[in-house]
């Protein structure tokens, strides 16, 4: 089986992943900028349940995690060999983990969304094609909403596109189709977002350590100290709770468990710090 890896043994090597899912900062953000009615409003959107996600994002067990990836996963799929046996990370598992299941009710959209709510708050400071994510995040924290609805309206937006996207804040600029999608909020909560997310993870994880092997080699000849750095696009979040799932030793020692029972299963792990590399391949893996 171990000929089937991706990476060989003798070929790993230390590197660094950044989330581009910056989920734990924009909970902090949005609630210290909604007011409690405000939130109470934004917890009943698609996305307000991961208000409560309680983890840190663990990049060395990420990356220990993507070095025993196995060749030839499926098309909607991401496969690993751990401790002795081939796991596979797929988008139902996804769907467990996030509940982003999509909605049995369709809901048409509104044909009043005309920009309407980008003009109101954003439309006399920044052009389309300059609003980049660094700038809706600043902008956003300065706004000051005319009532509640336009609080939860301009709020799913942010957290959109800088928690669930896993978009560049500097290089990325904003959707504005989201501004009007959302001005029809019931529409808005009713999109495929399990799918439109997913679609985007294992695309990440499947390209993440590409010609990474020859890089980390290439450098090492200048810098013994090399290590590899790399992001992550898509809602790796996901993925890092699916790992404590497989991993019968992780409670404890690199996550714990809150709750057998909360819904979405994200909500069911805490994570507060990040475990070492060497750490996790010696009491781990």
């Amino acid at each position: 089986m171990l000929k089937s890896l991706k990476i060989r043994e003798v070929d790993r090597f230390p590197g660094q992943v950044t989330c581009l899912a910056h989920v734990a900062n924009a909970n902090k953000i949005v609630k210290q900028k909604l007011t409690e009615r405000q939130l109470e409003m934004f917890k009943r959107t698609v996305f307000g349940r991961f208000l409560d996600i309680e983890l840190v994002f663990n990049n060395p067990l990420i990356h220990h995690m993507l070095l025993w990836e196995v060749k030839n996963s499926g098309m909607d799929s991401i496969s690993f060999f751990v401790r002795g046996k081939v796991v596979t990370f797929s988008k139902d598992d996804f769907l467990l983990i996030t509940g982003l299941w999509r909605s049995l009710t369709r809901v048409g959209r509104s044909e009043e969304s005309s920009h309407e709510l980008f003009t109101k708050y954003f439309g006399s400071r920044l052009a389309s094609d300059t609003f980049h994510l660094h700038l809706l995040e600043e902008e956003y924290k300065e706004l000051v909403f005319e009532n509640d609805d336009d609080a939860v309206k301009i709020t799913l937006v942010y957290y959109t596109e800088v928690a669930m996207m896993s978009k560049n804040k500097q290089k990325n600029v904003v959707d504005r189709t989201l501004f009007d999608d959302v001005e029809d909020i019931d529409y808005y909560n009713s999109l495929d977002w399990g799918t439109i997310i997913w679609q985007r993870t294992p695309d990440s994880l499947k390209i993440a350590l590409k010609d990474k092997v020859g890089l980390y080699k290439e450098k090492m000849r200048g810098n013994k100290n090399y290590v590899v750095k790399y992001s992550l696009r898509g809602f790796p979040q996901a993925f890092q709770v699916w790992t404590y799932k497989i991993l019968s030793l992780i409670a404890g020692n690199v996550a714990t468990r809150k709750s057998n029972v909360a819904i979405p299963r994200i909500l069911r792990w805490s994570c507060s710090h990040s475990v070492s590399f060497k750490t996790l391949e010696r009491d781990i893996f």
